[in-house]
């Protein structure tokens, strides 16, 4: 089995943090270390990472910020990932 290369396509203009499972990932932990969490944060189908904690209502399926800014939204399209800034 071969190993299909992601592809990153960064529109972001510049290296935010990020906050994953309550730890925050900062830019200065290297843009590589960013590329790699936004893919593996790709890969599993999250597509909307903060700067801040997020109070979240509703369902996983639809979940509902209550607090919190979103300021990139990473995705998925075939082998590409995609980041893109939300401010």
């Amino acid at each position: 089995m071969k190993a299909t290369d992601i592809k990153v396509k960064n529109f972001t203009g510049s290296s935010y943090g990020i906050f994953e499972d309550g730890k925050f990932i900062t830019s200065n932990d290297g843009w590589d270390k960013m590329i790699d969490q936004a893919t593996i944060i790709a890969n599993e189908g999250v597509s909307k990472v903060t700067i801040s904690t997020l109070d979240f209502a509703g369902t996983d399926e639809e979940p509902t910020i209550k607090e919190g800014t979103v300021i990139m939204k990473f995705y998925k399209i075939d082998d590409t990932v995609y980041i893109t800034n939300q401010l």
